[in-house]
């Protein structure tokens, strides 16, 4: 997982299988003044999820484990104090 930025910034979880896309979209949306946490696995995502306000998600459908849509359903669960 790689993070990036200040805790001010809006945060932006980018899940992607593939590191390029990943580096692509974190170096993009951290020039733009986001926050980006990079995960590359649903299962992860679902990690951070859990623990992390997050403002917006950009996710791989197409992942080798299954779906990004999986980690959909924890965006509707209030995030838990760690």
């Amino acid at each position: 997982m790689y993070a990036h930025a200040t805790d001010t910034q809006a945060t932006v979880l980018v899940l992607d299988d593939e590191a390029s896309v990943r580096k692509v979209m974190g170096r993009v949306l951290g020039k733009r003044g986001y926050r980006v946490i990079e995960v590359d696995t649903a299962a992860r995502a679902v990690d951070v999820l859990r623990t992390t306000p997050v403002h917006a998600v950009v996710l791989d459908v197409r992942l080798p484990e299954g779906s990004g849509l999986d980690v959909l359903s924890p965006l509707r669960r209030p995030v838990t104090e760690a």
